[in-house]
């Protein structure tokens, strides 16, 4: 998990790491993380070379601790990684892009998002709904909780939010169920006064019309995921390269 204090002082910073070869290894299937990984290297001026691992040397039985000390010792100066695979460290940041537990840079850029919207950086009231269980409901909860804000996780069983009467929370954070069953209840409409987030893709959990209200968050989410992950790699590979060393990220 980072640390806000190191990665938010970054964002928007015009320092660069002029021509950075960075490797991304995804083996899962994405869009927001991939794309926005990618723009992010461009805008600190490092250079992303994206690499599915079906068309690696992986597919043919090579180890991922090898292939990512191959990426080093070629030169590359980090590695983007999403997947469940486990490796020795390469000497250079392993950056993790969503493993079996973690997504720690999705949970910074919904931090970040709460925080600028509401204009204060503890005391913001979350309560998640949905997949409360997935890796990118845990990150953010433990991201969010030790900023100092509070979590309130709403179980399957729990009543509605129009029948519970507790609406004594900030942000509604919706997650989709992983295994693709449907969701329970699909939200209709955002509680008054309630900001709606969700960290993607929207499948059924959320009317798609809600999306671009102005109490939802969610468009704002995807924006700031370039900033935030360039501020991420531009922690990193600056780290690196005043010996900080590498180390998988979590």
């Amino acid at each position: 998990m980072y640390d806000p204090d190191d990665i938010f002082p970054l964002i928007g910073s015009e320092r660069q790491v002029h021509g950075a070869p960075v490797a991304l290894i995804f083996d899962q299937p994405s869009t927001r993380t991939d794309m926005s990984f990618r723009m992010a290297c461009r805008a600190i001026g490092a250079c992303p070379d994206p690499k599915p691992m079906g068309m690696s040397s992986m597919a043919k039985g090579e180890t991922l601790t090898h292939t990512f000390q191959v990426l080093a010792d070629m030169g590359y100066a980090a590695i983007v990684y999403r997947g469940y695979g486990l490796y020795e460290e390469p000497g250079i940041p392993v950056i993790n892009a969503g493993n079996k537990g973690e997504h720690p840079t999705q949970a910074l850029i919904d931090l970040y998002t709460a925080e600028v919207a509401l204009g204060k950086t503890e005391g913001i009231r979350v309560r998640l709904e949905g997949d409360t269980s997935s890796r990118v409901a845990q990150s953010v909860s433990e991201q969010f909780r030790t900023r100092g804000h509070s979590v309130l996780i709403d179980y399957p069983s729990d009543p509605p939010l129009e029948e519970a009467g507790r609406l004594d929370y900030d942000v509604l954070m919706v997650f989709r169920w992983q295994d693709g069953r449907p969701a329970d209840r699909p939200l209709s409409r955002i509680p008054h006064g309630i900001r709606l987030m969700a960290p993607g893709p929207v499948i059924d959990e959320i009317d798609h019309g809600l999306i671009s209200q102005p109490q939802s968050l969610i468009r704002e989410q995807v924006r700031n995921s370039v900033k935030v992950r360039a501020a991420v790699l531009l922690w990193e590979l600056e780290r690196a390269q005043a010996g900080g060393g590498g180390r998988r990220t979590a």
